[in-house]
């Protein structure tokens, strides 16, 4: 006779919806209270923030997890989501491989820590990528190939369409089209590329001249403006106005915020005088107010301030004997030897020699040093078989000591020495058990 008892794979079986008095017969209560069980359970495990784990018996039973199914690990510390269908890997044991081809790793209990130890995702550069942070910029043969901003470094005699092959090259670029090339040779000069290819060099004398107008220009005539004309190394797009162009240039500018002839000190042999140097905020060429003047290095030369966004102000003076002063933030004044005195400054030894003095020296007598110059000291006691022993002091400082045992019954001969650098102006003294040499390099 058939069951009414419910399983798991099959449910209830056919008899139990048939009518009692068609010979069916009823569920049994247990069962509904066992199926409501299981799901209660399961649905207040999961209310509670559980979280299922890996079962290889209910793998086989269910014939392996579905894809998108998440399951967390033995130790608790990870939840991976399958990725494929009938999954019955078991990611707790299973090797890397194994589970990197049947499962995804979907959080960890340190993710966090993790996240910070990296950087969010991004199209970065490597130091050194277009030769920004690098000590050796990507090496180009060809100056034409180069467009996107950066520095690079000419193949040297290989090098083609670069002004100089063998100075670097900055690149600069707007929206693909704008590309700016410019380099800075061994001497100095400056060449940047326009538009056309052309390299022109900005700090030859020949092209700076070729940039102002009313040097080696000719008279032009409105006319000759009305379309476009170029005029002594400049491009003009004229309107048809009445402009007369001289040698001595175009009688009138374009409204602007200019600077006059002198404004500042520039281009002028009188340049502003400021009688109070920490009045000077903005940059330019000035003039200290001779003896009424204040906080300048010297009273009666000009002044060079240099400054941004009027926090890091610096100032700079050369005196009448060439000695050179700079100013920062902090207010002071700091001064440079000039070159005549550098080249005075001797090194020890120099002009020197060594002279025996032992004739002028005792023992236990403090000397000083009055040469004007660093001298250097050499001391031995005399030879003995006994003990001996030698100390320098330098400004009361012991700076040198040698002490020697003695080897009464034998035939060696001992002695102490020492050596000392003695500067300009310092005392120096010398205890020994006795004095065999002493001699100083003055």
């Amino acid at each position: 006779m058939e069951s009414n008892q419910a399983t798991w794979d099959q449910g209830f079986g056919p008899i139990t919806m048939i009518p009692v008095a068609a010979g069916g017969l009823p569920p049994k209560g247990q069962d509904f209270n066992g199926i409501f069980n299981q799901i209660s359970e399961s649905v207040v495990y999961l209310s509670m923030g559980g979280r299922f784990k890996f079962s290889a018996d209910y793998a086989a039973a269910i014939n392996g997890y579905p894809k998108g199914a998440i399951l967390q690990s033995d130790d608790e510390k990870k939840e991976y989501q399958s990725i494929i269908d009938n999954n019955k890997v078991n990611f707790n044991t299973a090797t890397q491989a194994q589970i990197n081809a049947a499962w995804k790793l979907f959080s960890t209990d340190d993710m966090l820590q993790q996240l910070a130890g990296k950087q969010p995702a991004g199209n970065y550069l490597k130091l050194g990528d277009y030769g920004i942070g690098g000590e050796f910029p990507p090496e180009v043969i060809d100056a034409n190939n180069v467009k996107l901003g950066g520095i690079y470094a000419p193949a040297g005699a290989a090098g083609i369409n670069f002004y100089d092959p063998y100075a670097p090259m900055f690149v600069m670029n707007r929206n693909g089209m704008y590309i700016r090339q410019f380099q800075i040779t061994a001497t100095g000069k400056i060449a940047a590329r326009d538009i056309k290819g052309e390299w022109k060099v900005y700090s030859d004398d020949e092209e700076l001249k070729t940039r102002f107008l009313g040097i080696n220009s000719t008279a032009v005539s409105a006319k000759q403006l009305s379309t476009k004309s170029i005029i002594a190394g400049q491009e003009f797009y004229g309107k048809g106005e009445t402009i007369t162009i001289t040698p001595q240039g175009i009688g009138a500018q374009p409204v602007g915020n200019y600077l006059k002839l002198g404004d500042y000190g520039i281009g002028s042999a009188f340049p502003p005088i400021v009688a109070d140097a920490d009045t000077l905020g903005v940059c330019g060429f000035f003039a200290a107010a001779g003896a009424g003047s204040k906080n300048y290095f010297d009273s009666y030369t000009p002044v060079l301030v240099m400054n941004r966004d009027n926090n890091y102000r610096c100032s700079l003076q050369i005196n009448v004997n060439g000695r050179v002063a700079t100013r920062h933030r902090s207010g002071a004044w700091i001064t440079y030897p000039t070159l005549d005195e550098f080249n005075a400054k001797k090194s020890l030894g120099e002009g020197q020699r060594w002279l025996d003095v032992k004739g002028s020296r005792s023992s236990g007598v403090s000397y000083t040093n009055t040469t004007g110059r660093t001298i250097a000291l050499s001391v031995s006691t005399a030879g003995a078989i006994a003990s001996s022993s030698v100390q320098i002091f330098v400004d009361n400082v012991l700076c040198s000591r040698n002490e020697v045992g003695g080897g009464e019954g034998t035939n060696f001969t001992r002695h102490s020495i020492g050596y000392a650098i003695i500067p300009a102006g310092s005392s120096y003294k010398v205890e020994a058990s006795s004095i065999g040499l002493w001699a100083e390099l003055r």
